[in-house]
């Protein structure tokens, strides 16, 4: 039985010499083609990397969840709220990011149409929100003030009206953003008087010379208080005497003040001069908030850059060491961290442009403060 099944098998599987030599060619032909495959795909063939579109699938995911979350709107300041605030009202973390870095560098919101001055307020963001932005224009205090209980003077000191206060520098705001601030129309009007004879604030506790302002009152605006300096017309006579040039990236706020540099602006340069790690380029100073055309001529004029920039390993820095840079984001971090995990250590840093890591914006700002090896 064994015999004869193990014939017929012999005989469905027999190959003649023709046949035989057929195989053997198209065996040939497929080990020359798997190779070819092998090399092109080794020596060739690029990967396409889909971290950018991965990126893109995660922003529609996220906001997908955010229409199935309810979030509170209420009235808010974007000069002085919360970051716990901004989460309730809906913005995810990097708006918020973005909100907070323009106040560090000295940004301000003066109206509502300033909120439009973050990137990420679309038409139809602002729409949402413009209802609730509480600011210092006199369209928002016709708002808000009936909400307001008074005390004896006729100031006010409702909680509502303590969240709507601003940063202010008494010489340069009008009558009805002091009356945004809470202020009696008796004393709006006395300010203004003063301003139209001449008179100026140099120092916050000149604000105590007003009469009708209460001492109450004077504490609550205290640490909103911004005075700019006023010039000094002689300041140029005194600066043909310095000669010495400065580094911009280890002079002092006292060297600059010096130089005759004001005071907030060299606040703003040092600070933004933390966050950065130096500075690479005297271009940067126009990223400085409202700088001034003469502070600017006189950081050009008496400073150069020696010292190098801090630079970031992208190689070995975690997710948060990146992030906190200025010129990145929560996304740009996550992105070269997945791409190191999937890829190895970069071999050199402009593989987050060629390979879309970084939109070429983004990596040309960046590029001095990264590096591959220590």
């Amino acid at each position: 039985m064994f015999a004869k099944l193990f014939s017929r098998l012999r005989t469905y599987f027999y190959y003649n010499r023709k046949e035989l030599n057929g195989v053997g060619v198209l065996m040939l032909l497929l080990v020359l083609l798997f190779a070819g495959l092998y090399f092109y795909k080794k020596y060739f063939f690029q990967e396409i990397d889909t971290s950018y579109f991965q990126y893109q699938i995660d922003s529609l995911e996220r906001v997908g969840k955010r229409d199935k979350t309810t979030y509170q709107y209420f009235a808010f300041n974007p000069n002085t709220v919360k970051i716990i605030e901004l989460e309730k009202l809906g913005f995810s973390k990097k708006q918020i990011r973005n909100l907070v870095n323009y106040r560090n560098a000295g940004g301000y919101f003066y109206k509502k149409e300033d909120f439009r001055k973050l990137y990420f307020v679309t038409d139809s963001i602002y729409k949402v929100y413009e209802p609730f932005l509480r600011l210092n224009d006199n369209e928002n205090w016709q708002k808000t003030k009936n909400k307001i209980v008074k005390n004896k003077t006729g100031e006010a000191t409702s909680e509502k009206e303590i969240d709507s206060l601003f940063y202010f520098d008494p010489n340069l705001i009008s009558t009805e953003e002091w009356l945004a601030l809470g202020v009696t129309k008796k004393v709006a009007q006395i300010i203004a008087n003063y301003k139209k004879k001449g008179g100026h604030f140099y120092v916050s506790e000149d604000l105590k010379k007003i009469y009708g302002l209460s001492e109450e009152k004077y504490n609550q605006l205290l640490p909103y208080i911004r005075i700019e300096e006023k010039e000094d017309v002689n300041y140029t006579n005194q600066q043909d005497t310095i000669s010495t040039i400065y580094d911009l990236n280890t002079i002092s706020e006292e060297e600059l003040l010096k130089l005759h540099v004001s005071l907030s602006m060299s606040r703003k340069l040092i600070n933004f001069r933390n966050k950065l790690g130096g500075y690479a380029s005297m271009a940067q100073l126009l990223e400085l908030y409202n700088i001034r055309e003469r502070d600017l001529n006189i950081i050009k004029k008496y400073c150069e850059i020696r010292s190098p920039v801090m630079q970031i390993n992208i190689n070995t820095a975690t997710e948060e060491e990146i992030y906190k840079h200025p010129y990145l984001d929560f996304h740009d971090a996550q992105a070269i961290i997945r791409y190191r995990k999937r890829k190895g250590d970069y071999e050199r840093v402009t593989l987050l442009k060629n390979r879309k890591i970084l939109t070429n914006k983004t990596f040309d700002k960046v590029k001095p403060y990264l590096k591959v090896k220590e």
